[in-house]
């Protein structure tokens, strides 16, 4: 059911040996007692595949729980050594085939030994254990030592080997992070022509499942998996599950989507340990509760999806899907209790595997929403609204962004522990309209902006402006004609485009967006054509969102450009909005701050007809403005 390779040794104990067994032991009822009369050694590659083979075994036979061990819990934290699996079992009545097991040889009641070990474990098993301590002599100690070093580095390496394994599935699993749509589209008609030769290849009609999934083409997927339903593995169970209700979503209360969520009822079921299964079905019970009026009814899926997130956390509890919906259920069960603390531990782990996963582009653009959802949850909103729009930036469509904003509707009762919860709930907000029309969100905006090119910009706000960034606004824009959106401010790069409005009033038109609130010490300048305040308390986000509905209001959104000239985690705010927005952005390095790190990034490195290095003169500028629909 899990397309192991495995190798499987089995032996019948001799007619000598179990004689002479028979005087050493002294046994009165010899087939009884006896528990090795047969034995089988099963030998997997790694730890995950041992796992899968133990739980055969522990489904399928009655194991003898006193006479059965792991021999690596028996070993002290100082030692190394023999670690495999050790079994003493006997037949279940009704599980196995009578053509197989005859029942009277269950009846009996006859013992057999299993041993499970991957092949590093065999290894020393083999070499060590066998050829050394079963020997009449006494180790001397620095060959113990020896042994035990060589046992530490097999260990070792049966951890990486797990690891490497599964981070390998991951990847070749997550098809668009090495294909792009076309190649997606050839290799699923490649493995097309395959299954009509050999329609009965259960690996190549679960690859061109999920390269149909990974594109949302879920009857592609459910016509391949559908004559695959019975064979009863957990992973074609789950995607089918997976894909059946991803197709019939408009519908959950129907009799396709309930099919599906019995399969992955069933995939749980043959696979108990696979969190994928459990949080999938749990899901489907979130959109049951979306997607129903009845209140009742509501509250009773809650409980269902919120157990089930609990078995898929309790099963892996750094697992991004799982541990990220289980407290949001959490917290939305106890708002005035601050939970965070407690899963802080995991919140750091599943952000780093988040991460992980978006370095080698896979699992997207969940690994950017996971990762800025557990980022607010450590209080790291200005690094949790970058990755909530790196998210939007891989987005295909906008049920992605749509599922992103799900999880601030469960979450909205506790909305006082999130940092940043508001203006990151707005970014959704605006990006799902802007990048995604057919969402038919209602624009909400104060005021439109007259027709022309848009430039806004972004930097430093607490600082007197130098001398060459003066020039390099004033060379840069001697000749634009347009409106230019900037902070609004007496102070850093807001207050030089204050001097523009007042050297150029004909040709400029200027808006600052301001906090309702300004800083101590902070003034408003008077020079800016118009200035706009925002219900934030301080500088935020917020304001940049208040000027990106005004330009999407008035439709000008593919003439408007940005420039950062240094500034902190707000400036570096603007930016990343700007380019999950889909706007141009060019950054000045040589002023620093937060917006030059992007640079550096290697997630935004990856987003070349957006980001721009600029230096800092006058003619970069010019030339950055006249690319494109912008142009002067």
């Amino acid at each position: 059911m899990h397309d192991l390779l495995l190798i499987v040794q089995s032996r019948a104990k001799g007619v000598a040996n179990f004689a002479e067994k028979i005087q050493r032991k002294r046994y009165g009822d010899p087939l009884n007692e006896m528990s090795d009369l047969c034995g089988v050694r099963v030998i997997a590659r790694t730890l995950a595949d041992v796992d899968i083979v133990c739980r055969y075994v522990e489904q399928h036979f009655e194991v003898l729980p006193d006479e059965s061990d792991n021999k690596g819990e028996r070993l002290t934290e100082v030692e190394f050594g023999y670690l495999s699996r050790h079994y003493e079992v006997r037949f279940k009545p009704g599980v196995f085939p009578e053509g197989i097991v005859p029942p009277d040889l269950v009846a009996r009641h006859l013992k057999a030994e299993v041993q499970v070990r991957t092949i590093l474990q065999h290894a020393w098993a083999d070499i060590a254990h066998d050829t050394v301590y079963k020997n009449s002599f006494t180790l001397p100690k620095h060959w113990k030592r020896d042994l035990h070093r060589l046992a530490a580095v097999l260990e070792a390496a049966d951890v990486a080997f797990d690891h490497l394994q599964s981070g390998l599935k991951e990847y070749a699993a997550s098809y668009g992070a090495y294909c792009d749509r076309s190649e997606l589209r050839r290799r699923i008609g490649e493995a097309e022509i395959t299954l009509e030769f050999d329609p009965h290849n259960e690996a190549v009609t679960h690859r061109l499942a999920g390269m149909a999934m990974s594109l949302d083409e879920w009857d592609r997927a459910i016509a391949a998996l559908m004559p695959f339903a019975g064979t009863g593995r957990p992973a074609m169970l789950r995607d089918l599950g997976v894909s059946l209700c991803k197709r019939h979503a408009d519908d959950p209360e129907g009799e396709a989507f309930s099919g599906g969520q019995d399969l992955l009822r069933r995939a749980t079921e043959a696979d108990p340990a696979n969190v994928d299964a459990w949080a999938s079905l749990a899901g489907t019970w979130r959109t049951r509760q979306h997607a129903i009026d009845d209140c009742a009814k509501a509250d009773e899926y809650r409980g269902k999806a919120r157990a089930l997130y609990r078995q898929a956390f309790e099963l892996d509890s750094s697992d991004p899907y799982a541990l990220g919906n289980f407290i949001e259920y959490e917290l939305a069960a106890h708002p005035d209790v601050d939970l965070i603390p407690y899963f802080r531990p995991q919140l750091v782990r599943a952000a780093r595997r988040c991460r992980a996963q978006a370095e080698v582009g896979i699992n997207m653009p969940w690994a950017h929403f996971d990762l800025g959802k557990f980022q607010m949850m450590l209080c790291e909103p200005y690094a949790a609204l970058a990755a909530y729009a790196l998210g939007v930036i891989n987005s295909s469509a906008g049920s992605s962004v749509a599922s992103a904003l799900r999880s601030f509707v469960e979450l909205q009762p506790a909305r006082g522990h999130l940092a940043g919860f508001d203006w990151i709930k707005g970014f959704l907000e605006c990006a799902r309209r802007i990048r995604f029309p057919e969402s038919e969100q209602p624009i909400d905006s104060a005021a439109a902006l007259p027709d022309g090119p848009v430039l806004v910009v972004a930097g430093y706000g607490g600082a007197v402006a130098s001398d060459v960034l003066r020039v390099l606004l004033a060379e840069g824009l001697a000749d634009y004609r347009g409106t230019i959106v900037s902070g609004g401010t007496r102070a850093g790069v807001c207050e030089l485009v204050g001097e523009l409005q007042a050297a150029h009033p004909d040709t400029l038109r200027t808006i600052g967006y301001l906090p309702r609130e300004l800083p101590v010490g902070v003034e408003a300048d008077d020079r800016y054509g118009e200035l706009r305040r925002s219900a934030g308390a301080e500088f935020s986000p917020v304001e940049a969102l208040d000027y990106w509905r005004d330009i999407d209001a008035a439709g000008l959104l593919p003439r408007t450009k940005l420039i950062a000239i240094g500034g902190g985690n707000v400036a570096a705010a603007e930016c990343v909005i700007a380019l999950a927005l889909g706007v141009p952005v060019g950054v000045v390095p040589d002023a620093g701050g937060q917006p030059a790190k992007l640079l550096a990034d290697q997630c935004w490195a990856r987003q070349p007809a957006l980001l721009r290095k600029l230096p800092a003169e006058g003619r970069a500028l010019r030339e950055f403005l006249a690319v494109g629909d912008g142009a002067t």
